[in-house]
């Protein structure tokens, strides 16, 4: 995995983010949660460190999912940007 240093914090974030704009779904339109995690972890144990989300991605429900994810892993590894619902 390539890392970028960010120039003020000395932070090391992943050149390649995950973003939760389009996880996948059960029949019914909703995240399939555990295909999602999954998803989520074998990201993170490859070197991925930066997830991206948004309020209105998947009609609310990407941000408490990536809540759900950080519970299940070590915070401190993970650096998140996620948007204003302004254009929502």
């Amino acid at each position: 995995m390539q890392y970028r240093t960010m120039p003020k914090s000395k932070d090391r974030l992943s050149a390649l983010g995950f973003g939760l704009m389009r996880l996948p779904q059960t029949k019914s339109g909703k995240i399939d949660e555990d295909k999602a995690l999954a998803m989520l972890h074998f990201a993170l144990d490859n070197g991925v460190n930066y997830f991206d989300t948004a309020w209105g991605y998947h009609g609310g429900a990407s941000e408490p999912l990536l809540g759900e994810f950080m519970t299940q892993t070590d915070r401190s590894k993970l650096f998140i940007a996620t948007k204003l619902p302004c254009c929502w």
